[in-house]
């Protein structure tokens, strides 16, 4: 077993953790023949959207989003970030016609024919601003020298280098002319003709190293292409030639659909052999506040999880060892019944202790992100190395920051099983719907009597065990004041008719039960006053809060119940013997265990410690 000090420092350990690439799902109708390694991807996004399906948005906790957002907020306010681009597919606006703009055919190639000049006379805020096309694109071209390992140069400047556009949308499929007759410098610049006008296409496949070229797809061109200057869309072919052009002209070709799939990427298509899938690049300058909003929700997702990680790992060690002390001790007092909910407690809290490994890579993973984009304060974005880094932790936060709530929320689910009262311990209200929680803070009367009361309002008080029906989960560290109160708030899915509380050296175990099978009673007459069960009659005076026995066991049931008529058909063992030997005791409530302050951005190693 391992302590809770100890669990914390494994989850603040170092962490690194790569990137993959998880494919999206299509949304095209049209039916793919997916390879074995594809169809396995989709069924992996399958399981993970499961886990989080009953809640398609997850959010943070109150407590958690305020102080993820001031902590982002300030770390933001502290940069100069500049422009940071990030890949938005579907563009940062809508597009209109030029029809419904009022614009002319003639007027449009005038302005593209001029847009150079237009370009000159004014002083722009960042090299990519304009997104049309100028005279002379793409007309400078020095090829990759694979022999002496150069990489090819457009205008003297190599790919790669300078951000000019920070986002792309699809376009169409069109059988473009410029990819057959306008490109000035490749095998087939023998086809350019006057249809590229005074620019050119750019090859990826000509410009990059052989040995730096990697399998395709649209964010693969786009990084390429949006480095080149004056280039406005790019293209894909045959599923894996990527070419950068200033404007597509669509030719003539047959009706045949863009279905060839992008080699980096079999879940997308990219052209076929005759056709090219074309996008348009833009710049949308509003990125730094993408990656604010990214590293918030991060944030609030590794905070969330991070601490019912530790949550849900110290009360199910907690809960183990009380349900074991529980189990020895109803053995020596010569209780089965007591020894079995001992059981019941270690067995109740399996899935708590464990839930956290579920979602322990994908929170690494965010936690990466989460770190690279912290780590580029004070850096020069128009520098493509960086804006591609930031560009894939975005994403990545982006990808992971929704999936890590969804784990985080379903350990919490069952933190709030253990311990109903979670909520108000974490600084926040209770949820709507919430009986227990609600109950536990409220000021509800403690209307409960002993389980013998039922049976025999004559029989003498005392200590008893009981056996039923568990609602929920065994819950730990509650009093019986609290064990009741939970009891009253729970009305679904099942009624709480009465529960059994226990208290021994490892803490207080309380079961609520839907109905009562077994009941065993205790005779203890040197017992404490604090020992007498609370509330077994009218005039019984209640111990305060600070008069604790242990250990001690005893089974209730509501009022409310019995006056309508209920009466437990249980098997009585009424015992001559006390239930161990009891004494008075401090009762101390269960406290959150501590978080090491900012522990979740400190990193972690895997949680292997768990039981």
């Amino acid at each position: 077993m391992v302590s809770a000090a100890l669990f914390v420092a494994i989850l603040a350990g170092a962490s690194a953790a790569s990137f993959r690439d998880v494919p999206k799902a299509a949304t095209s109708k049209k039916e793919m023949k997916l390879t074995p390694k594809t169809a396995a991807k989709f069924d992996k996004m399958q399981k993970m959207n499961a886990r989080v399906s009953w809640n398609s948005k997850p959010k943070a906790p109150e407590h958690i989003k305020a102080s993820a957002t001031v902590k982002v907020k300030q770390h933001f306010q502290s940069l100069d970030l500049g422009v940071i681009p990030f890949v938005k597919k579907g563009g940062c606006h809508k597009k209109l016609s030029t029809k419904k703009l009022g614009w002319q055919t003639k007027k449009i190639a005038h302005l593209l024919a001029t847009g150079a000049n237009v370009s000159k006379s004014k002083v722009q805020e960042h090299p990519g601003r304009e997104s049309f096309s100028v005279p002379g694109a793409g007309t400078t071209q020095k090829l990759a020298d694979n022999g002496l390992s150069e990489m090819g140069t457009v205008g003297g400047e190599e790919p790669f280098v300078t951000v000019l556009k920070d986002g792309f949308f699809e376009v169409g499929c069109f059988t473009d002319a410029m990819n057959e007759f306008g490109d000035k410098f490749g095998d087939e610049s023998d086809k350019y003709g006057a249809i590229a006008g005074d620019t050119s296409i750019v090859r990826y496949s000509e410009i990059v190293l052989k040995e730096k070229q990697v399998a395709m797809t649209p964010t693969i061109c786009f990084e390429f292409c949006r480095s080149i200057a004056d280039m406005v869309f790019f293209g894909i072919s045959n599923g894996r030639d990527c070419y950068c052009t200033p404007y597509y002209k669509p030719a003539q070709g047959d009706d045949k659909k863009c279905d060839s799939t992008c080699e980096g990427d079999e879940t997308l298509m990219c052209g076929n052999q005759k056709k090219s899938t074309i996008w348009e690049m833009h710049l949308c300058a509003d990125t730094a506040k993408d990656l604010e909003d990214a590293m918030t929700g991060a944030k609030e997702a590794l905070d969330f999880f991070f601490e019912q990680a530790v949550l849900s790992y110290d009360l199910s060690k907690k809960t183990v060892a009380a349900g074991a002390d529980l189990e020895k001790t109803g053995g020596l007092a010569g209780s089965p019944v007591a020894a079995d909910m001992g059981m019941a407690a270690k067995v109740g809290v399996k899935d708590l202790g464990q839930t956290y490994q579920v979602g322990d890579r994908m929170y690494g993973e965010l936690l990466a992100a989460y770190e690279i984009g912290d780590g580029l304060k004070g850096e020069d974005f128009t520098d493509a190395t960086k804006t591609t880094e930031a560009e894939h932790a975005t994403a990545k936060m982006k990808e992971l920051t929704g999936p890590v709530l969804g784990e985080a929320e379903s350990m919490y689910a069952l933190v709030k099983l253990t311990y109903p009262g979670a909520a108000s311990l974490l600084g926040d209200e209770p949820e709507s719907g919430d009986g227990a929680a609600a109950a536990l803070a409220g000021d509800m009367p403690f209307d409960y009597r002993v389980a013998s009361y039922a049976m025999d309002p004559m029989f003498p008080a005392g200590m008893s065990a009981c056996k039923g029906p568990i609602i929920g989960a065994p819950i730990f560290g509650l009093d019986v004041t609290d064990c009741g109160k939970a009891c009253s708030g729970t009305v679904y899915p099942e009624k709480c008719v009465g529960f059994s509380h226990y208290t021994v050296d490892e803490g207080d175990l309380c079961f609520m039960l839907s109905d009562i099978k077994e009941l065993q009673t205790f005779s203890c007459p040197d017992a404490p006053k604090a020992c007498i069960p609370k509330g077994a009659y009218a005039d019984t005076e209640a111990p305060t809060a600070a008069d604790h026995c242990s250990p001690s066991a005893a089974c209730y049931v509501k009022m409310s119940e019995i006056s309508t008529g209920y009466k437990p058909d249980a098997k009585w063992d009424k015992t001559s013997r006390c239930f161990a030997e009891p004494g008075t005791t401090s009762f101390s409530a269960y406290e959150m265990p501590s978080l090491g302050g900012t522990a979740s951005l400190m990193g972690k190693d895997e949680l292997k410690a768990a039981p």
